[in-house]
């Protein structure tokens, strides 16, 4: 059984918004690491001292998860984006399989041919319009039958 891997654009931008939504509640250094508190006495400035000095570390490691989410946030986004690229341009090569078989269709149909696909002269346009739109680098040296021009056009598949 197979399993698809795939992302959602739209998903993705959401949650690529809702990361940098959430850092963006996450407090700053200097609200992380300022202490209030009594001084006056030694046993309390000895406290407040290490409560300070504690909320710097916190302060320090909400900063690497500050970067962490940030460089994953900017990570999701460049994926969707790479992904999005790649579907529009098995989009763009699926029209132009579509348009290399209408067209074939319609010229062994204009040609009278009988039986599908194997008029010479259909097989030549064929090939001759797909190598226009760019489905097809360059005719062969001599011009196949209905069924080479598949297994050419799409692969083994074809047959």
């Amino acid at each position: 059984m197979a399993s698809e891997i795939g992302l959602d654009g739209d998903l993705a931008q959401q949650n690529v918004k809702a990361l940098r939504e959430a850092l963006a509640g996450v407090p700053s250094d200097d609200v992380i690491t300022r202490v209030l508190g009594n001084t006056s006495e030694p046993a309390a400035a000895n406290f407040t001292t290490r409560l300070e000095q504690n909320n710097g570390q916190i302060a320090a490691i909400v900063d690497q998860i500050r970067s962490l989410v940030t460089q994953n946030a900017d990570a999701l986004e460049q994926a969707a984006q790479a992904l999005q690229k790649t579907d529009d341009l098995v989009a763009e090569d699926a029209a132009r399989a579509r348009t290399f078989v209408e067209n074939a269709a319609t010229d062994a149909a204009a040609s009278g041919a009988s039986g599908g696909f194997s008029g010479r002269d259909a097989s030549r346009d064929a090939f001759a319009g797909a190598s226009a739109a760019g489905t097809v680098a360059s005719a062969p040296a001599s011009t196949p039958t209905g069924a080479e021009a598949t297994r050419a056009a799409f692969g083994s598949a074809a047959q």
